[in-house]
């Protein structure tokens, strides 16, 4: 009883400590970037950075002020009396806007004449990445100035600052690698070029997997399947269409019990879990021709549920549990043969009907 209020007493004592902690946000210092990017970047990364950490945050347009000539960001941090602050350093590598807006021509008289581009033009990846970059190095320091964590991102838009502040300022407060702080809603434009999740983007590669059919009447063969796996994803769905083969273990076996051939496949999945790692839950139908028996039509509904990951790349892996019922009957048996002899004495043997019930497990790579 006694360690449990000890702890108890520990704990407020822990949180009262940290409650008093403070921080300053600097104004940030840059090489060829507008004033309005460098205001907004400064005044959000304060506001997420007060979010992820509960802290008090001095704003750059508080700070700024106990900044003096010498640029001394220490010296600064303890005038205000925080426990540490924040350096923001970003290098612009385009035109800044009043650049690209006003041409300054000489005319042979002398006089100056602006030329003022009112139309906008719409710009592309490539054009964004010649001419629309920017370099944020993000630095939290103690008050002594002494580094405690940096993180730095590539902005190619003034759309990337809420994600790249976003992710900065856990980044810094937890002190890992910007990386880490990425998930489904704070890519940069930069990182996607145009195919964040809030868009359709398409999945090409190849499934393969195993399935087990079994019926009341009958035990068949397992089979192997292998084919071309489409997908075309939203942010909390996908449509997927594939094409492939089932294959038979006992293909060449007589008198055992199976099916196979070529299969479509078409169906919609949700992401009941909607992060790096996802989990969906789905289904859809796949027709298939029957090559294994005299040729004959089949149909499949499934369920399945899967796990995608990573999520947000450009390639990932995935897996899938199916359960399939056949809707059309799979008729076995005919009239094999075996060398001179047909079997049951020159008779044709009696064709079975099946329903069988399918259970698989598939794997995937889409890129």
């Amino acid at each position: 009883m006694r360690t449990v209020k000890l702890f108890s007493v520990l704990l407020c004592l822990a949180g009262f400590a940290f409650s008093n902690q403070s921080i300053a946000v600097f104004p940030v210092q840059g090489v060829n970037i507008d004033k309005s990017f460098a205001d907004a970047f400064g005044m959000l990364l304060a506001n997420k950075y007060a979010n992820v950490s509960n802290v008090k945050v001095i704003n750059p347009m508080k700070s700024a002020a106990a900044i003096e000539d010498e640029n001394d960001l220490a010296a600064a941090a303890k005038k205000l009396g925080v426990d540490e602050y924040i350096e923001i350093n970003a290098v612009g590598l385009y035109l800044s806007r009043r650049e690209e807006k006003e041409a300054l021509i000489d005319s042979s008289g002398g006089q100056k004449v602006i030329i003022i581009n009112k139309e906008e033009r719409s710009r592309d990846d490539q054009d964004l990445l010649d001419n629309g970059k920017t370099i944020v190095t993000v630095s939290r320091m103690d008050k002594d100035g002494n580094l405690i964590h940096k993180a730095e991102m590539t902005l190619v838009t003034y759309g990337d600052i809420e994600e790249s502040t976003d992710r900065i300022s856990l980044a810094l407060w937890k002190r890992v690698s910007v990386e880490e702080t990425r998930d489904m809603y704070n890519v940069t434009r930069r990182e996607g070029m145009g195919h964040n999740k809030t868009f359709i983007e398409t999945y090409k590669g190849v499934k393969f997997g195993m399935s087990y059919a079994v019926s009341s009447s009958d035990q068949f063969s397992p089979m192997v399947n292998i084919g071309f796996n489409y997908k075309a994803e939203a942010e909390k769905f996908f449509m997927e269409f594939g094409a492939g083969g089932k294959i038979p273990r006992d293909l060449f076996e007589i008198g055992v019990p199976q099916y196979g051939g070529v299969y479509f496949e078409m169906g919609v999945s949700y992401f009941a879990i909607n992060k790096l790692v996802s989990m969906y839950l789905g289904g859809g139908l796949i027709p298939f021709i029957d090559f294994a028996n005299d040729v004959q039509m089949g149909l499949e509904p499934y369920l399945q549920i899967g796990m995608m990951v990573p999520r947000n790349s450009k390639v990932c892996f995935y897996t899938e549990i199916r359960f399939g019922q056949n809707v059309f009957a799979i008729l076995t048996g005919g009239e094999d043969y075996d060398g001179d002899y047909y079997y049951d004495d020159y008779r044709s043997r009696k064709r079975t009907k099946h329903w069988p019930s399918e259970f698989g497990l598939n794997f995937g790579l889409g890129f």
